[in-house]
């Protein structure tokens, strides 16, 4: 079987363009070819174990490498590559895949996440506050539907693989409202699915109670539920008891901010999202 030895171009999107010089003919006696999964970053081959390093170029800083893989429908053949994100700039621009088989495909990315599954943690701080923990990298998988492609010598339509994720991200402070810190202290249990994954008590008048939640589990419309007490200092007695109930969102980090009196509690919600850069193909 003739077959053209040529790139497929993903930006996450897949174009299929030729290595060959119009002068050429450049024909091999081959059943496979080569695609480059251009997301906006000069041609790389990878190596045979499929894995390469590619500049970040403005992706995420919370994506740590990309794998896609390439499945022939004819052989159930899987091509499948990794292409780690590097930022000293010692990577290559363009994705580039070897020895995929031609004919009808089917082609699927996903990522893994840069940040370690540090799950959900509390801790009572005088000195950081919500930005602080923004500055963390979240746990996010972004994954692409799979797309049917079919593979072929003069191919030039461009493929996008529209890259989304379920995971999101709670953060949390709460805070005595003003008058009340010199005598009373703040407690919060918070709890995922009935068991209890944090437990802080604020101790000084300038302290607050900081919660975070970024993992595998923090999925859109997971919730996590806090029980925030006030208690006197001198006696040790419960004042006054709330109980918050938060809704992870997905693609979305919010943050919340809770401040505690003994008549009431006011919270205020702010949120940002995450949006899967644009990739151009060059």
């Amino acid at each position: 079987m003739k077959k053209m030895n040529k790139v497929l171009a993903v930006a996450l999107a897949l174009v299929l363009v030729t290595s060959c010089s119009k002068k050429e003919e450049c024909v091999i006696e081959s059943n496979t070819t080569s695609i480059s999964l251009d997301l906006g970053m000069t041609n790389s081959f990878l190596s045979p174990v499929g894995r390469s390093a590619v500049n970040r170029n403005g992706i995420y800083d919370w994506v740590k490498d990309i794998t896609v893989d390439v499945t022939n429908i004819a052989t159930s053949e899987v091509n499948s590559s990794l292409f780690e994100l590097v930022d000293d700039g010692t990577g290559v621009n363009e994705f580039t895949m070897n020895n995929v088989l031609l004919g009808s495909s089917e082609v699927e990315a996903f990522t893994s996440p840069y940040s370690v599954d540090a799950g959900h943690y509390s801790m009572v701080s005088s000195t950081i506050t919500l930005e602080t923990l923004k500055s963390d990298l979240p746990y996010v998988i972004y994954t692409s539907q799979s797309l049917s492609v079919d593979i072929t010598n003069d191919n030039t339509d461009d493929i996008s693989l529209y890259m989304s994720t379920i995971n999101g991200r709670r953060l949390s402070k709460f805070e005595l409202a003003t008058g009340l810190s010199n005598n009373f202290s703040l407690n919060v249990v918070t709890t995922v699915g009935g068991v209890v994954v944090g437990d802080e008590t604020s101790s000084q008048s300038d302290e607050n109670v900081y919660s975070y939640w970024s993992d595998e589990n923090s999925t859109g419309g997971e919730e996590r539920v806090h029980t925030i007490s006030v208690i006197h200092s001198n006696s040790g007695n419960v004042r006054a008891t709330y109980v918050e109930t938060e809704t992870v969102t997905g693609s979305s980090s919010t943050s919340a901010t809770y401040t505690v009196s003994m008549n009431d509690i006011v919270r205020l919600e702010q949120g940002f999202a995450f949006e899967w850069q644009v990739w151009n193909e060059n």
